[in-house]
């Protein structure tokens, strides 16, 4: 079989822009016949929020992109395609086991305190880390996309301080780990908003169910912050074997 030759090719690195800042820097060589020899890179395997927006290329050279051709590019770029989904499902099946790790928290502190104030404790723990990682994005020069003030590094500075305070007051004689209790539902809610428009709401959503399961039956088993243990029976494990297999089925086979 005959080798194929490299490709000259004229490269560059693409900005895409969204409301005029960069956010997604990419590197795509383009053939002279205008195909793309990485389409892993392309603008299709973008988020649906940066799809269609515009694009700026700097630094551009002609480089040598080595072999190319149809079959191996589809073929790249579907191995990507899976490992992204295999990734993103992993991680919603931990956001899946967070939950649970959350609700015995939530258990717990109802026991000691009652089920609003937990609720409050755990919206609290919620908010603060919100506004650290927002914070932390407008410090870096990404403020924000909303409305001013909303958009200023010291709102949520200022909320992270105010929250932690009352985290503080309000755990006072609970076990400390409490104070984590509500950033695993902040993974969830971040965690839709990214992995559900990459692998879709309903595969998400059945994994990350999947992962609840299999933490709620962990969390069980060890009788997790002072709750009464229910030991995993074998009827328990089908039930949870029968739920990644919805997940499976839910994907769809030979995807």
């Amino acid at each position: 079989m005959r080798a194929r030759s490299p490709v000259t090719s004229s490269c560059a690195t693409i900005e895409v822009s969204r409301s005029g800042r960069s956010t997604w820097p990419i590197r795509s060589c383009v053939r002279c016949d205008g195909s793309v020899t990485n389409p892993t890179f392309s603008m299709r395997y973008l988020p649906p929020v940066l799809r269609g927006t515009s694009t700026t290329s700097a630094s551009p050279e002609v480089c040598r992109c080595g072999s190319t051709g149809g079959t191996d590019s589809t073929t790249g770029a579907r191995y990507t395609r899976r490992m992204v989904e295999a990734l993103s499902l992993l991680a919603a099946l931990a956001i899946g086991f967070g939950a649970a790790v959350q609700t015995s928290m939530l258990g717990a502190m109802g026991r000691a305190r009652g089920p609003a104030e937990a609720a409050w404790l755990s919206v609290l723990t919620t908010a603060c880390g919100l506004a650290v990682i927002l914070g932390a994005r407008a410090l870096r020069g990404d403020p924000p996309m909303l409305p001013a003030p909303l958009d200023r590094a010291w709102v949520y500075i200022a909320a992270a301080l105010a929250t932690a305070a009352g985290i503080a007051v309000g755990l006072r004689g609970l076990n400390p780990s409490f104070a984590v209790s509500g950033l695993f539902g902040l993974a969830f809610i971040v965690g839709a908003a990214t992995l559900a428009p990459r692998i879709g709401i309903a595969l998400f959503i059945s994994a990350a169910i999947a992962g609840q399961l299999i933490g709620a039956m962990t969390m069980d088993q060890i009788g997790a912050f002072g709750a009464a243990v229910h030991t995993v029976t074998p009827m328990r494990l089908v039930g949870g074997a029968l739920l990644l297999l919805g997940v499976v089925l839910v994907r769809g086979l030979g995807r």
